[in-house]
């Protein structure tokens, strides 16, 4: 969207901010290519820096499969995922915004995101934050830290979508604090079409001058990886 004037209601002289794409393809930070079947992914929108007090944000979706949507508001940042390992196996693996990360007996290969078990699960968690932080082929726009068994993962810009699952049963426990700290804003907008098209959906977001916005998207496809774009225009 192209930055554009907001008439009427007294702000005939106050500029609204050009849309920000804040995940997928055409992301400059934070590219994701696909969305796990039957995931859903966490995309925050900045509104402190973007347009401090804003009162709505408009929500542009594009997804290629039948999808939900949720809204949260939140005063600080909550995405952090965890990873915390508990026997952890070789050939276990995690997907990170839709990059998988294997777990090998005893050789981490940063080319291949493989990562070694070594002694213990705290050896593995280390190995896994290596992965994840390298420059090449690590996850964009995140940073992730060892402490003993667990791995968390970190926002490094407001552009990075987070989606964290684990393959290995008990042995690899995927959390996010959204889920646990968030409560939902109005019910959530289930049985959407796919719909690939630039334009998608836009959805309406009462901001009310929270700092950060979220919208959880859902691939409610069982078997099959989604691409989406998501994007947040903020309005006064």
């Amino acid at each position: 969207m192209q930055t554009s004037q907001l008439l009427g209601n007294g702000y005939a002289d106050r500029a609204v901010p050009a849309e920000v794409v804040l995940a997928g393809a055409a992301s400059v930070l934070g590219k994701i290519g696909t969305v796990p079947a039957a995931i859903e992914l966490f995309v925050r929108c900045p509104c402190v820096t973007q347009l401090p007090g804003a009162g709505r944000a408009l929500w542009r979706v594009s997804c290629d499969k039948a999808h939900a949507i949720r809204f949260f508001l939140a005063r600080t940042i909550l995405d952090a995922p965890t990873i915390t390992f508990a026997s952890v196996a070789a050939s276990d693996t995690v997907v990170i915004n839709g990059l998988t990360f294997t777990a090998h007996a005893n050789t981490t290969t940063l080319s291949t995101r493989t990562f070694s078990i070594g002694a213990d699960e705290d050896a593995a968690a280390v190995q896994l934050a290596l992965c994840i932080n390298a420059a090449t082929y690590g996850v964009p726009g995140v940073t992730a830290t060892a402490a003993l068994h667990v791995v968390t993962i970190v926002p490094t810009t407001a552009t990075t979508i987070h989606c964290v699952t684990g393959v290995g049963g008990a042995r690899v426990v995927c959390a996010s604090t959204i889920l646990t700290t968030l409560a939902q804003q109005g019910a959530t907008i289930a049985g959407l079409a796919a719909n690939n098209t630039l334009a998608g959906i836009i959805y309406e977001q009462w901001v009310n001058g929270y700092p950060h916005a979220y919208i959880g998207v859902t691939n409610n496809d069982a078997s099959n990886a989604a691409t989406m774009v998501v994007g947040a225009t903020l309005l006064p």
